[in-house]
């Protein structure tokens, strides 16, 4: 008999035990739920994190192609009108060159080296605004 109340006893602690441990391993699996729930938040939050820094990547890249396609239609131009001003400070330097070979005099050429100066500092101006 003594020994059935020792097993029983036994039993007992036994499933005080089973009960503590069932109990124990309720709340660490709550515990991992939430940890698993706070892990699953962040990666969604940084998913969106990432989804908006792409979009923000791909409109500043949009912009970007757009202002380079500008300055390139900007430097045309520029490289445009510095070929028209070659022409014509050639064409002038031309017509100079024609009129200092029609006049002897100093006067003359002092007249149209005081144009040539001019002509050469329009373009030197004109050249310094693109």
């Amino acid at each position: 008999r003594s020994q059935i109340s020792q097993l029983e006893n036994h039993i007992t602690k036994l499933e005080s035990q089973i009960s503590q441990l069932e109990g124990e391993l309720v709340r660490l699996q709550a515990e991992m739920d939430r940890e698993r729930d706070t892990q699953g938040d962040a990666m969604r939050r940084a998913q969106q994190e990432i989804a908006s820094l792409r979009r923000e990547l791909d409109e500043a890249t949009k912009r970007l192609e757009m202002r380079i396609k500008e300055l390139q239609s900007v430097l045309q131009q520029k490289d445009d009108e510095i070929r028209q001003l070659r022409a014509s400070c050639s064409q002038k330097e031309d017509e100079i060159t024609r009129l200092k070979g029609m006049f002897s005099g100093k006067l003359e050429t002092e007249i149209i080296a005081g144009a040539a100066a001019a002509i050469k500092e329009q373009f030197a101006k004109a050249k310094k605004n693109m």
